[in-house]
């Protein structure tokens, strides 16, 4: 099947990314908007928003149906409530220009990396295997380090995967700032080397991870109940990183309960303010006038001659 209108692909590959993100994070508002906010970041499209939404709860429908009961990403047992103090608001505050800081450096460094990997290694198959190789290299030094020092016994989920038992054990007040640290660093490389060599790998996740390390070494340094840090930074990381504000407003109500509202408008107003204009997908950075269709090729609306009307 093939369309006749690219806005009718456009539409149909915006209720895909709706549907999936719905049934993997549990949260099909949020996940109507992430996928409106990705695709149509500089360009307000309300119909837009009307079709990724009904293909979110259909899809979260349908995974209550057939999974008799629907489960959110991540399992928390207990459920706290954050204070609303001024030195955990000034915690809050610090945490996002953290993490704001750490997502502006990612998207450089991925810069840095993608640069390498396709000018120095300009063969396909020798960039798969290359950061195959360093993935492995990071993660077994990672493994081998971590139970060499005592620290964890599941060095390897630190690095592979897409984090979630990592984010489950923070949330649980089982991660060091030690722990967090080396997870934090080397996440982020094995990340690099991963998408940057032409391997598959999503970044919803692993943002929300980035954020999750950053959240229990602050947790562990300031005495707070891990969970209480770990949402609010899961907001902000999804809106440093990712740039879809709306969509994390609404992931947090939904997967962690209203109390979480206040905090996480918090932490989103100082990331727009420090990294508003900050993303990892290509459509958030183009303009109307200039669209990249494919690496290396893009087009540019130019203004056409009166006389060349018709």
């Amino acid at each position: 099947w093939q369309p006749g209108n690219p806005d009718h692909l456009q539409t149909a590959q915006l209720s895909g990314i709706a549907a999936a993100v719905a049934v993997l994070l549990g949260a099909p508002f949020a996940a109507a908007f992430f996928a409106t906010e990705v695709m149509y970041r500089r360009r307000p499209i309300v119909e837009k928003l009307m079709f990724s939404l009904i293909s979110a709860l259909v899809a979260f429908f349908l995974t209550d149906v057939f999974s008799a009961g629907h489960t959110a990403i991540f399992e928390v047992e207990t459920h706290y409530v954050p204070p609303s103090d001024l030195p955990y608001f000034g915690v809050l505050a610090l945490m996002s220009v953290v993490i704001s800081l750490l997502s502006i450096f990612f998207r450089l460094l991925r810069g840095r990396f993608d640069h390498a990997f396709h000018h120095r290694l300009p063969g396909v198959y020798t960039r798969h295997l290359v950061g195959a190789a360093l993935t492995a290299v990071v993660a077994i030094s990672v493994a081998w380090f971590t139970q060499r020092t005592g620290l964890t016994q599941n060095g390897l989920e630190l690095v592979l995967g897409p984090g979630e038992s990592t984010i489950d054990a923070a949330l649980a007040g089982e991660l060091t700032i030690a722990v967090a640290l080396i997870a934090l660093g080397a996440k982020m490389i094995a990340t690099l080397t991963t998408i940057t060599s032409g391997g598959s790998a999503g970044l919803l996740v692993p943002s929300l991870f980035f954020g999750t390390m950053v959240a229990s070494a602050f947790a562990d340094w300031f005495n707070y109940e891990p969970m209480m840090l770990i949402v609010p930074a899961m907001t902000a990381s999804l809106v440093s990183l990712v740039n879809v504000p709306l969509a994390a407003i609404l992931f947090t109500v939904e997967v962690f309960g209203s109390v979480y509202m206040v905090p996480a408008l918090v932490v989103l107003v100082v990331t727009e303010l420090l990294a508003h204009d900050n993303s990892i997908y290509r459509t958030q950075r183009e303009t109307y006038d200039s669209r990249q269709i494919l690496p290396g090729v893009s087009i540019r609306r130019v203004r056409m001659p009166a006389s060349w009307a018709g």
